[in-house]
């Protein structure tokens, strides 16, 4: 084992680093638009595969999580349970349909009443 020039403990290995495939800041500059991208109005998507597409979009699990929060209280997005043969049924995500409030503001436009 070598010493530090200075006598404080143990010189660090010379070489090169080792490479992650991931950068560190995962998720920084995303938002919660982001992940509402890749959530579907159709059919739900499994919480599994939503964490790999975010994963895919550069949105790490942490950031996904705190996002999925944010859309879920702004009712954005709805939770679903998705049903499987001889497990569990899974969780999944699926766009929230047009707010009432959206709609009926729109009627007021029209001169509804």
């Amino acid at each position: 084992m070598q010493v530090q020039a200075d006598g404080k403990g143990p010189k660090p290995p010379a070489g090169p680093r080792e490479v992650t495939s991931q950068p560190t800041n995962v998720g920084k500059g995303k938002t919660p638009t982001d992940l509402f991208a890749l959530i579907p109005r159709a059919s739900p998507i499994a919480q599994a595969e939503l964490f790999e597409a975010a994963r895919a979009a550069g949105i790490n699990q942490k950031y996904t999580r705190e996002f999925l929060s944010s859309l879920i209280a702004d009712k954005r997005i709805a939770v679903q349970k998705i049903r499987r043969e001889k497990a569990k049924s899974a969780i999944g995500y699926i766009r929230s349909p047009a707010h009432p409030k959206s709609t009926g503001a729109a009627e007021d436009m029209r001169g509804g009443s």
